[in-house]
């Protein structure tokens, strides 16, 4: 039994699939190099980009990724365990702090891509290896900016996978000057999971039909139901953990019901479901039939 604060989805159903809130996964923050380490790129010619360890231009005594532009086409390479059991296309985003400081940075899609291999050759010329990108409508960056981008990967791609990210760009551009030298840094650089909801079972306000969930079900998958009309309503709540809105990020609960067959009284809507919080509950019976949120 897990004891806590819930949010929930409380519903008349037969199937429920949903997407919460993303996690942290992984996280590359460069505090385990040295200043001057450098990494692998993708670009037309050796000297085109240079990708090393700096300390931050911003606050100093922490390490960051700077990246030294000097022609289009070019960007940073890095590598991201994957745990196991787990391929890209179980993330849901790539984030990242940037400050884009100078030269030609402004306006532009921030791009990534990823790879089963380390890869060669140019990058953001292959549509079929980007998984994401966002447009950054302005300028040089005056500090560092949270940068989230939603992608979409392939379940093909597990283990040690590549990802290249970054914006096309001239070696030079005005701005912070005229014709400087492009450079722009990241930190913090992370892939995030998209957890599904996995606690599920009845609540006090329906009964009547047993949860089909078992200990094998597959996160985000429950179901209510016995091939019978039920004899009163009928109920099943997925529970996750409490999660704090912010006027910057909000909290956004995905996912599909669908009602198979009849029977229901035609006074009543088949199909109700609410976002709620509860102060503290608790999941009795979990995969089993008779599973249940019980208040404490």
């Amino acid at each position: 039994m897990k004891k806590s604060k819930f949010a929930s989805i409380l519903l008349v159903a037969t199937l429920f699939l949903i997407g919460g809130v993303a996690i942290q996964a992984q996280v590359i923050d460069f505090e385990d190099k040295n200043i001057g380490d450098t990494f692998d790129y993708v670009a037309w010619t050796a000297g085109d980009i240079v990708a090393e360890v700096a300390d931050d231009p911003l606050s100093s005594g922490n390490n960051v990724l700077k990246c030294t532009i000097n022609n289009y086409n070019a960007a940073p390479v890095l590598a991201f365990t994957l745990p196991a059991g787990k391929t890209l296309a179980d993330y849901a985003s790539f984030n990242f702090k940037g400050y884009f400081a100078q030269g030609d940075v402004g306006w532009k899609d921030i791009i990534v891509e990823a790879y089963a291999t380390a890869p060669t050759g140019q990058a953001y010329n292959n549509t079929d290896v980007r998984i994401g990108s966002w447009n950054r409508a302005k300028g040089a960056s005056t500090t560092w900016e949270d940068i989230s981008i939603s992608i979409s990967g392939s379940s093909s791609l597990s283990g040690t996978i590549y990802l290249a990210f970054g914006i096309n760009c001239a070696g030079t551009g005005d701005q912070g000057g005229t014709g400087v030298q492009t450079i722009w840094y990241a930190d913090d650089i992370e892939l995030e999971l998209t957890p599904y909801v996995s606690q599920w079972g009845k609540t006090a306000q329906g009964t009547a039909w047993p949860i089909l969930n078992t200990a094998t079900t597959p996160a985000g998958d429950a179901g209510i139901g016995d091939g019978n009309p039920p004899t009163g309503w009928a109920t099943i709540k997925g529970g996750f953990g409490t999660l704090e809105a912010t006027t910057d990020q909000a909290v956004v609960v995905t996912g599909k019901l669908e009602f198979v067959g009849g029977g229901c009284a035609s006074a009543y809507t088949h199909l109700r479901y609410a976002l709620t919080y509860q102060d503290s509950v608790e999941l009795v019976y979990a995969g089993t039939d008779s599973a249940m949120w019980q208040t404490t």
